[in-house]
């Protein structure tokens, strides 16, 4: 008894030995800072590549814009930093056997002039070239904040505490009439169902059915699907300098085609840190001859004390359509009459969350 008891302590020794070497492995760590400042840039998206270009590990910087990734193994890689209002540059990084590289990850800060840029581009898209340029400049940097959104879904990382309502509006002031609320217990790793993909949307439309005895389901653009390719390529983009709150200026969208179920609106951003605040959408077109600028949808954005961009508040209006018949005279053939009966609310908050190291963060609105 005595000798087995003494060789699992000779084991147990062996292997704290070896602890120390196979902890380390091949950890690239280091801190991702504004180039301009030398400020701490907190949830920068950190990607280390391989030789190809291929992503192997996403990350993303903590508090202190500090983070670590695991490379595969000794080599040569890539390491890029992705942040709203800073250039992306390529570090190469070598990575020894056993060894942990430390890396400062500089980036150079990004200024969009945004002085005489307010456009109306309409269906035709027809803007100035140079105001096109820095409209979708804009775009592709919100982008770079959307994806940690998207990361952090994809993640999992953390758990949501989340409140949902159900509200019946007034269809002509949207005045509240009747709303049911529901905490939904404990933490959950989404906080809200997806939108399909991009693609799906452009081709089917944000609005389906409608038709005789069919149901209607109606979609929002996500995070996701605005940070995807397919959305602005099927939208006329412009921009606004006139935010509801100081300091934010907006990405305007309105679709293409005129006959598409689409959606059209605004996505307002900081305008200095280029960090998404809120989004506000209406339905460009429904499936009956009714005003639709009373149906539609909206999120909130919020970055938490981790870095991590998490989609904190969101809701979709829908309509209720009534159906009558008028006639011009009392000859005249009745014709069909629709008209906006109600709009019905969707929604709901994250109220706390739970972050990957267990701290739990509240988050909900005042």
């Amino acid at each position: 008894m005595l000798h087995r008891r003494r060789a699992v302590e000779l084991l147990l020794a062996a292997v704290c030995t070896l602890l120390p070497s196979s902890l380390v492995a091949q950890d690239v760590r280091g801190q991702v800072l504004s180039d301009e400042d030398g400020r701490a840039l907190v949830g920068a998206r950190v990607v280390l590549e391989d030789s190809a270009g291929r992503s192997i590990s996403v990350v993303l910087s903590d508090a202190r814009g500090a983070f670590h990734v695991d490379a595969p193994g000794p080599g040569g890689f890539v390491l890029r930093g992705y942040h709203p209002g800073h250039e992306t540059g390529p570090v190469p990084v070598t990575v020894a056997e056993n060894a942990a590289v430390d890396v400062e990850l500089r980036l150079p800060a990004v200024a969009i002039p945004l002085d005489d840029m307010s456009t109306d581009p309409g269906k035709s898209c027809r803007i100035p070239e140079a105001t096109a340029e820095r409209v979708l400049a804009l775009w592709n940097e919100v982008g770079k904040a959307l994806k940690v959104a998207v990361l952090v879904e994809d993640q999992g990382l953390h758990g949501f505490e989340i409140e949902t309502w159900y509200k019946q509006l007034d269809p002509r002031r949207l005045e509240v009439m009747e709303e049911a609320r529901s905490p939904r217990a404990g933490f959950h790793p989404t906080t809200r169902i997806p939108s399909p993909p991009a693609d799906e949307l452009a081709r089917e439309g944000f609005v389906r059915g409608g038709g005789p005895g069919e149901s209607l389901a109606f979609y929002g653009p996500d995070a996701r699907t605005l940070m995807s390719v397919t959305f602005p390529s099927t939208h006329c983009l412009g921009f606004a300098d006139d935010g509801p709150e100081d300091g934010w200026v907006g990405l305007t969208f309105s679709p293409l085609d005129e006959r598409a179920m689409d959606v059209e609106g605004t996505l307002w951003i900081d305008g200095v840190t280029y960090e998404p605040q809120r989004l506000e959408y209406r339905y460009s077109r429904l499936p009956w001859p009714v005003k639709a600028d009373k149906v539609g949808g909206g999120a909130e954005f919020r970055r938490l004390s981790d870095g991590a961009l998490i989609v904190s508040r969101w809701w979709m209006r829908m309509p209720r359509v009534g159906v009558g018949q008028s006639r011009i005279t009392q000859w005249a053939e009745p014709t069909r009459r629709y008209t906006l009966a109600a709009v019905f609310e969707e929604g709901g908050e994250v109220l706390r969350v739970r972050m990957p190291g267990g701290m739990v963060e509240d988050v909900r609105q005042e």
